[in-house]
């Protein structure tokens, strides 16, 4: 007690001797200027400022072979230099001239990929006035996308907010990759160009998640696209890319054929949404999880000979657990096919929805009592089981099928598009529609029905 009575003493008699606030030469008390640098308009420049810094090493990571620079961002009120400009220092490092105020910085048409682009280019060593050619392109839209979450984290409770993403890919459909990489969307493309750029986030995120640009893809890529802006992005993808990959996913590029690394290229790029996009708490829909169930319960396998001769030639049998079953006593080598299918339920169980999860389990434990003892009661327990499965999806299906018809019948269209009604108030935005085409139908409609 006493040591910590000390220990007040001394940090009061320290407080005391510290005066609250500077004093001039003159005698009179000055106040200073407080400003919360998480809130502010300066502070929020310069915290974007640092994010879009952050990201630039992790796409363009310093390497020997290769030239980087450091970026400074520099504030500026528009007075002394012009913000949205560039010059480089003593040093061969870029210096960025921004707004000095967070609004007027979103004020600026395209600001954010005009930065992100800019960044890009100066830290690989290349003119940062190239961004014009690329502001549209996938890596600049997708960090740019990834720029905004990072400066809103508490906006996005999951790894990232993807709703269109989510919707398509939790039933099953995919965008091509060689379209995503080839066709470059422009904002005044309106609602497709908010899917392209969540689909462009989510391939930056997959190239940082498999390593691609700390090897040095996008690095390489800026190289060949300051000699030739208009070269084909998804060949140039797949010649820099493909290589990289086949050091972590050997057995899925075994390829040799141009034609099968692109199909395999898209393989990946699928596996990699669904690894992204469909987990725990965002499911996929209960029709890509019965044809994902189905793929993990089929098998192929080789049959023992007939003739017990092993010179006879090899006869295989595909199927479920149903020809499973039927089958196990002739297979090869029935164990080690069960306890593929077992593994692929494990995995299935980590990305099913939570009334799936239990009627999986069943399966999964019903299938390993029967390696253990294949015997005529523990088949008819796993087919039991097999059978629950069949009946959750069943009734998963209908509860979907339920909720989107109520959607349709109770939610007014108003309410249910309200992202793309606002894009064709053609009546208060004429001159500044972005759906024209739409706009002129409308009205040429509503002058022949009088309408």
């Amino acid at each position: 007690m006493s040591r910590f009575f000390g220990k007040y003493l001394i940090f009061s008699v320290i407080f005391l001797a510290v005066p609250l606030a500077p004093q001039a030469a003159d005698g009179m008390l000055y106040m200073l200027d407080f400003e919360d640098a998480a809130v502010s308009p300066r502070g929020r420049v310069i915290m974007l400022s640092e994010q879009l810094k952050r990201l630039t090493r992790q796409c363009i990571p310093g390497r020997r072979d290769q030239s980087v620079r450091e970026i400074f961002a520099v504030l500026s009120d528009g007075k002394t230099s012009k913000p949205f400009t560039f010059r480089l220092d003593k040093s061969n490092n870029l210096r960025c001239y921004l707004p000095d105020s967070y609004p007027k910085l979103m004020e600026e048409p395209a600001a954010l990929p005009r930065l992100t682009g800019a960044f890009l280019f100066g830290r690989a060593g290349k003119d940062p006035a190239l961004e014009k050619h690329f502001r549209s392109s996938w890596f600049v839209v997708g960090l740019s996308r990834k720029l905004l979450d990072d400066m809103n984290p508490l906006s996005t409770p999951f790894s990232g907010y993807f709703p269109a993403a989510y919707a398509l890919t939790s039933a099953e459909i995919y965008p091509s990759l060689h379209r995503l990489l080839e066709t470059q969307l422009l904002p005044e493309d309106t609602t497709p160009r908010l899917i392209y750029e969540e689909y462009c986030q989510l391939l930056v995120t997959i190239c940082l998640r498999n390593g691609l640009f700390r090897e040095g893809l996008l690095a390489r890529m800026l190289d060949e696209l300051e000699k030739n802006p208009k070269a084909g992005m998804p060949e140039m993808f797949g010649r820099l890319a493909i290589p990289l990959l086949k050091k972590k996913r050997p057995s899925l590029f075994a390829s040799k054929t141009a034609q099968d690394q692109s199909a395999i290229l898209e393989k990946w790029f699928r596996q990699e949404l669904d690894a992204l996009l469909n987990g725990m708490f965002l499911p996929p829909g209960s029709e890509k999880m019965e044809s994902r169930y189905l793929e993990a319960v089929r098998f192929s396998a080789e049959l023992k000979p007939s003739d017990g001769k092993q010179s006879s030639p090899a006869v295989r049998i595909e199927g479920g657990l149903a020809e499973l079953v039927r089958a196990y006593d002739r297979l090869k080598d029935p164990e080690k096919t069960a306890n593929g299918i077992v593994f692929n339920l494990t995995k299935l169980l980590r990305h099913s929805p939570g009334g799936m999860k239990i009627p999986l389990e069943r399966v999964r434990t019903a299938l390993l009592e029967y390696i253990r003892t294949p015997k005529e009661d523990a088949a008819a327990r796993l087919l039991e089981a097999e059978r629950q499965i069949f009946a959750a999806l069943e009734k998963n299906l209908l509860l979907e099928r339920f909720l989107t018809e109520t959607d349709r019948d109770c939610v007014a269209p108003a309410a249910r598009y309200y992202l793309t009604f606002h894009l064709i108030d053609y009546h208060r935005n004429a001159g500044e529609q972005p759906l024209s085409q739409l706009a002129r139908l409308l009205e040429q409609t509503e002058k022949e029905n009088k309408e």
